[in-house]
């Protein structure tokens, strides 16, 4: 996604927009999927 500051920008968005749009799904489609609401966070910002 390029590097330099662009890109950190870039990666943030993105990371953003995902957490969002995970966060919009019900627990059953989490599920599905394997994640669980509380692990949502982790799973994108890897904190």
């Amino acid at each position: 996604m390029g590097s330099g500051l662009i890109g950190h920008v870039k990666r943030y968005l993105a990371r953003s927009k995902a957490e969002r749009q995970l966060a919009q799904l019900d627990d059953r489609l989490l599920n599905d999927i394997g994640l669980k609401r509380s692990e949502i966070t982790t799973m994108i910002w890897g904190k």
